[in-house]
């Protein structure tokens, strides 16, 4: 199979090998894959986290791009300062007036980081486009990552249905530590900043789950998304390995049976 890995966001913990090894294992072990990303990085600068992660400061390796493309030989690499980011005037007070102060997760500074991760997926899933058009690459999958991620029950890509959005499972709002899909889908990733003006007021949430969400309903059927048993480890200290992503992240049974019925209408 022919596979794009569209990496995206803050080059977090890159030295720990758990999560290349877990790459390695399901992807580029496996399939001919093509890697594409990209980065916020910015010499000895300073990174926002989420107020959610418990990360008080952004790990950055201090090499972080070549490390990167000492792994992973990436076709392209697209690097940016990180940069605060601002909804619309019309949007930040619809989302203030249902969100903000509501949950202690919602603040400002997490909308800010919530629209960074949205550009970023954006702009990798943009250098993936154009290497499609300029060299008439076909893929079957299009695999978003993040640098941070120690990925774990994956399965054969070779068996899942290749018209489908395949997202994992363990809750039935759109879970994105990982997702893979065709390349009709890069209709959806290709816009996925550029419509949160356009959908603000269907989300669930203002977090990048639901802008994910209701950008790719934007331009495709529920019945598109396929819950995938799945998951990924989001990345917390540099010492983090698969035991602890497998004590964070157990398969209920029940959230399996909410995710196969949830994407049905």
């Amino acid at each position: 199979m022919k596979i794009a890995l569209s990496f995206y966001g803050q080059p977090r913990f890159l030295e720990n090998a758990h999560i290349h090894e877990s790459y390695r294992h399901y992807f580029t072990n496996r399939y001919d894959c093509d890697v594409f990303g990209h980065m916020w990085w910015k010499d000895n600068g300073k990174y926002d986290v989420s107020s959610w992660t418990g990360i008080k400061e952004s790990p950055i390796h201090p090499e972080a791009v070549d490390v990167f493309c000492n792994l992973y030989n990436p076709k392209e690499l697209r690097v940016d300062e990180p940069q605060e980011f601002k909804h619309s005037p019309e949007t930040i007070a619809y989302i203030d007036q249902k969100f903000t102060g509501k949950k202690p997760r919602w603040s400002h500074k997490n909308y800010s980081n919530t629209l960074s991760q949205l550009y970023s997926i954006q702009s990798s899933s943009q250098i993936v486009k154009k290497y499609v058009e300029d060299t008439g690459t076909e893929y079957d999958f299009i695999v978003m990552l993040r640098y941070d991620t120690i990925l774990y029950r994956i399965p054969d890509l070779e068996g899942c249905d290749r018209t489908k959005l395949h997202i994992p499972h363990h809750h039935h709002r759109f879970p994105d530590v990982i997702l893979f899909y065709p390349m009709k889908h890069l209709d959806w990733s290709t816009n996925i900043y550029n419509d949160v003006d356009h959908i603000y007021k269907d989300v669930f949430s203002p977090g990048p789950e639901g802008f994910k969400y209701f950008s790719f309903r934007r331009r495709f059927f529920v019945t598109d998304i396929q819950p995938t048993m799945m998951n990924g480890y989001c990345v917390r200290k540099s010492t983090d390995t698969i035991a602890d992503s497998l004590f964070m992240h157990n398969f209920v049974d029940d959230s399996w049976e909410k995710s196969k019925t949830y994407y049905k209408s």
